[in-house]
């Protein structure tokens, strides 16, 4: 029975997109929802958010984290009262409601609503979003560039400080950024971004002059690593000895003894 009544809805949402009338469950942010005409009414309000995400994107040439910033720093909230995520402007971006589009299972259809941004400016922001995709596996930084991944902490929070970049007019900048920063934002921690040059330099130098001048405590080390496997296994196997007599049968032959 609950299978046929989902079927039917199923059915009847097919029927609604198809005719271009609003399906029903959770409005898309930048449009109220007229259920009495069963279509989308844009909110002024909203909608210019979703024009000024666009102008960010296309004109500003704005990355995702840098207009979820924006959109944050500004007071601006989403459909439930939230912060802006990354993930949440690339679906703005991506969604053709906004074009006055709806689809349902693979049905587009078009004018079904007012639409609150151009076609030429919704086409730019794909072939944008498609490029951005096509460079990104070519110049995503890779774990080995950033000799320091995972191994310093952040001073504000104590995470750990992940390779970053940042793209100059005409050079790269090399960073290492608190995890939490670079998963959420400067809500999360507001610990500074370290130049991945300048600590790398720094360390490796340092770590140069020790092995150039401490060779005692390299050979003292090396001594001690050595030396504590076979330490570690004698306090092994004399554990392991006592625990088998404390837990060793007496044979029946055997009145006074433990072992025969």
């Amino acid at each position: 029975m609950a299978s046929t009544e989902a079927t039917s809805r199923e059915v009847a949402m097919e029927r609604k997109a198809a005719a271009g009338k609003w399906k029903g469950g959770r409005r898309p942010f930048g449009y109220h929802a007229n259920t009495a005409a069963q279509a989308l009414v844009p909110d002024l309000a909203e909608a210019a958010i979703v024009r000024l995400v666009f102008g960010l994107y296309t004109q500003d040439r704005l990355g995702a984290r840098a207009m979820t910033n924006t959109l944050n720093e500004r007071g601006h909230r989403t459909t439930s009262g939230g912060r802006w995520s990354a993930h949440q402007v690339l679906r703005v971006l991506a969604n053709r409601v906004y074009l006055g589009d709806q689809s349902f299972r693979g049905i587009i259809t078009t004018s079904c609503h007012p639409p609150v941004i151009e076609q030429i400016t919704f086409e730019q922001a794909q072939r944008l979003m498609s490029a951005r995709a096509r460079i990104m596996p070519s110049v995503r930084p890779a774990a080995r560039t950033y000799l320091l991944t995972g191994l310093i902490r952040c001073l504000s929070c104590g995470s750990a400080m992940l390779g970053t970049r940042a793209h100059g007019k005409t050079r790269i900048y090399r960073y290492y950024t608190c995890y939490r920063r670079t998963r959420y934002d400067t809500t999360a921690c507001g610990g500074q971004r370290i130049d991945a040059d300048a600590i790398e330099h720094a360390v490796t130098s340092a770590l140069a002059g020790f092995y150039r001048h401490q060779h005692h405590l390299i050979a003292d080390a090396i001594a001690a690593a050595q030396a504590s496997p076979t330490a570690d296994h004698d306090a092994r196997r004399g554990e392991l000895a006592a625990t088998e007599r404390r837990h060793r049968v007496p044979h029946p032959a055997c009145h006074r003894h433990w072992t025969c």
